[in-house]
């Protein structure tokens, strides 16, 4: 039956569910030239969720039917934990591609990476593509500022605001950044997170397709925790073909609140992003 990824199609006589990553996305402009706009402005509802707690939260949507993007809250640049897997695989690709390398041997880590969130497969692309130097250089050249790499060594201390992920994230989605292989591929592996990994942003719904990634872990100091996530929404019935809205909510907040706390007002989040 039809599932939270899933888009009904019709072909001439034939009518099935197709996966949502499957459909050749598209949009009119370039995401990085998006108009920002405070959240505020598109939608009272989603702006009021942050009203008592814009301090803890960064959150993002970005509309491709009319390249806008709104931000709110005040808690960026905020960690990524294992939502920064995305930008490493972003940047292996690409690396590869300038080299005119395959990636046929890196799949396998891809695959680790962001479908089970493995971290021993991370540290080896961390490697890979030389380290925050190697990423840095990736966001510079594809015109994506605003991200910060405190640690050398920590690939999910990648700090950037929801605003910056929201932009990645719909760049990949708009097929203006990697080659549509790698863009299909990618795409594919964000649809088949584990279901454990699927909360947020990500919470499957009758109604809603979402595909993304997640991440989360304890601060340094052990009094504040990150909760983050980034996802292409749509509602089901939404134009087949057509790139979904992005939403992403980061959040840092007090440890005492719990991790709860954090996937739940990423849920409502997005749930009053495709309400509106």
């Amino acid at each position: 039956g039809p599932r939270a990824d899933r888009v009904l199609v019709q072909s001439g006589e034939v009518l099935g569910w197709i996966d949502m990553a499957m459909l050749p996305w598209q949009t009119g402009a370039d995401p990085r030239d998006a108009t920002v706009s405070a959240l505020l402005t598109w939608h009272s509802d989603a702006s009021d969720l942050l009203r008592d707690s814009r301090a803890y939260l960064s959150v993002a949507i970005y509309d491709p039917e009319t390249n806008a993007l709104w931000v709110d809250g005040d808690a960026g640049p905020v960690a990524a934990a294992s939502l920064a897997k995305t930008l490493i695989v972003m940047t292996a690709v690409q690396q590869r591609e300038a080299r005119g390398e395959g990636i046929d041997d890196l799949v396998g880590l891809f695959d680790m990476m962001i479908t089970v969130s493995d971290n021993e497969a991370t540290d080896a692309l961390w490697a890979e593509v030389g380290g925050r130097d190697g990423v840095r250089a990736f966001l510079e050249a594809n015109r994506f500022p605003g991200f910060e790499f405190p640690s050398a060594a920590d690939w999910g201390a990648a700090s950037a605001d929801a605003g910056s992920w929201a932009t990645l994230f719909a760049t990949l989605g708009s097929g203006r950044l990697l080659p549509q292989e790698p863009t299909q591929m990618l795409l594919e592996l964000l649809q088949q997170v584990i279901d454990q990994h699927s909360w947020g942003v990500l919470t499957p719904a009758d109604d809603r397709l979402a595909i993304g990634k997640n991440g989360w872990y304890a601060d340094g100091e052990p009094t504040m925790q990150r909760v983050n996530g980034a996802a292409f929404l749509a509602q089901r019935d939404g134009p087949p073909g057509v790139m979904p809205m992005v939403a992403v909510v980061m959040s840092h907040y007090p440890v005492e609140a719990g991790e709860a706390w954090g996937q739940q007002a990423a849920e409502a989040f997005a749930a009053a992003a495709l309400a509106c």
